[in-house]
């Protein structure tokens, strides 16, 4: 199972691939977000403040850039932005449990030998926020596959149907595609990802600035 076949979402909140895409648009939500939130420039601002500025431009971008391929109806490029967009969900819920470690969103590879502490390894931040994502470490799982050469982004490469004697048919194109009925589930998921990360993103706040 992809996360495109998940039967936990729901789809029937739209009536047609067209509405879905404008349900699930950015629009202004992040901007509002930035005008809520940051009075002050960049300039007056304190690292942690650089931070979450960052931070909520990073999950406006992958949002246009899950949007835009969804238009395009690539799932090859949603995948791998989701994944980006999931990482980064998991990322600020950890640091919220965590505030003082807002800063390890500006630490490199070298963290260590300058004594900062960067944040521990996805599998660990999914395994200390399963509370919150029970499922979140099988959702990455596929989500990597997906995103790397596995075999479920392999053969999502085709679409698979039954004909009148029910023998299943694959069909291909060199074109990329949504297997039937997967855009509106993508649609779904993303309208899911993008409203908890939000709601994410608002706790961080509140827990760094107060």
């Amino acid at each position: 199972m992809t996360p495109d076949d998940s039967p936990y979402v729901d789809t029937s909140q739209f009536a047609s691939i067209s509405d879905a895409l404008e349900l699930v648009h950015p629009h202004s939500t992040y901007n509002d977000l930035a005008a809520e939130h940051f009075s002050n420039t960049p300039e007056e601002a304190d690292i942690p403040q650089l931070v979450l500025q960052a931070t909520l431009a990073r999950m406006n971008g992958l949002h246009q850039g899950i949007h835009r391929e969804m238009t395009q109806d690539n799932p090859f490029g949603v995948w791998p932005l989701r994944r980006a967009f999931f990482e980064l969900e998991v990322a600020m819920l950890y640091v919220t449990r965590y505030p003082r470690l807002i800063t390890a969103f500006t630490v490199g590879q070298s963290a260590k030998r300058r004594g900062d502490i960067p944040l521990p390894s996805m599998q660990k931040m999914l395994h200390e926020v399963r509370d919150e994502i029970p499922t979140g470490a099988d959702a990455y799982r596929e989500l990597c596959d997906l995103a790397h050469t596995g075999a479920v982004a392999t053969w999502s490469a085709f679409n698979v149907a039954r004909d009148n004697d029910d023998i299943l048919n694959l069909s291909w194109s060199s074109q990329p595609r949504f297997r039937d009925g997967q855009a509106l589930i993508a649609a779904a998921q993303l309208k899911q990802l993008s409203e908890t990360t939000i709601h994410v993103f608002r706790e961080l706040v509140q827990q760094v600035l107060g």
